[in-house]
């Protein structure tokens, strides 16, 4: 009898084992990159000034950064306010992104999602009393009137296009253009393709593995494998030292990992529902960006709810995923930097 329990024993192992590392499998480089960013010097991610803000009373953290480019010191052309994804915290974007903002002259403010980074990560966060994107929205709001910004150009990448949606329709006196990027105006529209069926196959994988243990290895091995997952087929790159040096600043000068914000978030999408009619009745510029291979997301999403906004220009990147790539950032970068030049008003 007892043998027979250990040889059961063994053979669940030894299948979970093997349901583990049968997932995705990660870069050839992603053991020498994880040591090199283990033993070396941390950039400094955070540099503008940084402060706290009450929405809802939930504390929301923010950072709000000046241009660099010596012509525009002091006096910015404009505000440009980036909302990044689900899950994703204000450190966790694209840094050629923020660089070429504010070298384009612009002030860039970047903030923590409620459930994550430095802002109040909830513990008594239920299905039952879950927020929505409306009041994410909202927390966005509350930072602009505490730095005094009365009107922005709102910048939003994946949930946070969602977001950036939601305040255009409920705030439009405070836009002065919106840039939504590989995103949805409904993630759950049934006339729409869903996410294929290897994509939550592999992220369970994906946890499994080294999720489980956060440990900063892991962790960045975690991050660099659902960002490699998310690229798609295309022919492109993440940047594996970008990644694990975000996610290792948030374990060493910030509040860590919270993985529990991935769900809030998601369920605050499912909870906001359809923003189609908002849209229609939008009179702002906008611009959405979609990659032709995001594999999240399918481009039908950003095609339905481009084709409703009045006016709004589009730019579908042939061989982009759902993640901001090393090969294709130039062209949607230079692309969003031209449209805010064009309607910038302050």
């Amino acid at each position: 009898m007892l043998q027979k329990i250990l040889l059961g024993f063994l053979l669940l192992i030894a299948g979970v084992y093997f349901y583990i590392h049968s997932g995705p499998k990660l870069p050839k480089e992603i053991d020498r990159i994880v040591d090199e960013v283990l033993s070396e010097e941390l950039p400094q991610l955070i540099t503008g000034k940084t402060g706290y803000v009450k929405s809802d009373g939930i504390q929301i953290w923010y950072e709000s950064q000046m241009p660099q480019s010596r012509g525009f010191q002091g006096n910015p052309k404009g505000v440009v306010l980036l909302v990044m994804g689900q899950g994703v915290s204000a450190v966790g974007g694209s840094s050629e992104l923020y660089e070429t903002l504010l070298k384009a002259g612009y002030q860039v403010i970047r903030t923590d999602h409620r459930g994550l980074g430095m802002s109040d990560w909830l513990p008594n966060w239920n299905k039952k009393n879950a927020y929505n994107l409306s009041d994410m929205a909202a927390d966005n709001i509350a930072v602009l009137n505490a730095l005094g910004v009365q009107k922005t150009h709102l910048f939003g990448i994946s949930m946070g296009g969602v977001i950036s949606q939601t305040i255009a329709i409920n705030h439009p006196e405070r836009v002065n253009s919106l840039i939504s990027m590989m995103s949805s105006a409904d993630a759950y529209d049934p006339d729409l393709p869903p996410p294929p069926a290897y994509i939550t196959r592999d992220m369970i994988k994906l946890f499994i593995r080294f999720g489980l243990i956060s440990s900063e290895e892991n962790t960045m091995k975690l991050m660099v494998g659902i960002c490699d997952l998310l690229k798609g087929e295309g022919d492109n790159e993440i940047d594996i030292k970008q990644i694990s040096q975000s996610t290792l600043y948030e374990f060493r000068h910030r509040n860590g990992i919270n993985h529990k914000a991935s769900e809030q978030h998601g369920v605050a999408v499912e909870k906001t529902g359809p923003l189609y009619h908002g849209l229609s009745t939008l009179t702002i510029p906008a611009l959405i960006i979609h990659g032709e291979e995001d594999p999240l997301l399918d481009i039908a999403h950003a095609k339905k709810y481009a084709a409703l906004i009045p006016g709004a220009k589009t730019l579908w990147v042939e061989g982009m995923g759902h993640e901001i790539s090393q090969r294709y950032a130039p062209i949607w970068i230079s692309k969003a930097i031209e449209f805010l030049d064009e309607y910038d008003q302050k």
